[in-house]
């Protein structure tokens, strides 16, 4: 293991715990306006839509919980192996959130995806790199 791998691991995980509290803050901001479509960067609802809200905050705390494991995991090897597991699992899981708003509303939001599968790419890499 090397100190960028640990940098890496820590970067990608303090990215994962401020988009997952800005996914949720911004679910639950516009939940509570109802009136504004939550069409912004990070929340792909429309607000008053509970399905797509509830698959948002689920991946908000999702994301949460890996950047949590990946700030306290970095540099410990024994651990590295779990956090490419959970790496793996947020990228299938951007991937099918993707297809879940593509089949509910007809439109594919390519900067939360592309922007997840790359983060969750890095924190793989991350881990990998810290189990060699």
């Amino acid at each position: 293991m090397q100190k960028s791998d640990k940098t890496l691991l820590k970067a990608t995980g303090w990215i994962f715990l401020v988009w997952g509290f800005a996914t949720i803050f911004l679910d639950v901001l516009f939940l509570m306006l109802k009136n504004v479509p939550a069409d912004a960067l990070w929340v792909q609802t429309l607000a008053g839509n509970l399905d797509m809200m509830a698959i948002s905050v689920v991946m908000g705390c999702l994301e949460i919980l890996a950047g949590v494991s990946a700030i306290r995991w970095a540099g410990k090897p024994k651990k590295a192996r779990t956090l490419m597991y959970v790496g793996g699992t947020l990228l299938l899981l951007f991937l099918l959130e993707a297809f879940a708003f593509y089949t509910q509303n007809g439109q594919f939001y390519w900067l939360r995806m592309v922007a997840g599968v790359i983060c969750a790419g890095l924190l793989v890499y991350g881990a990998y790199r810290e189990v060699e």
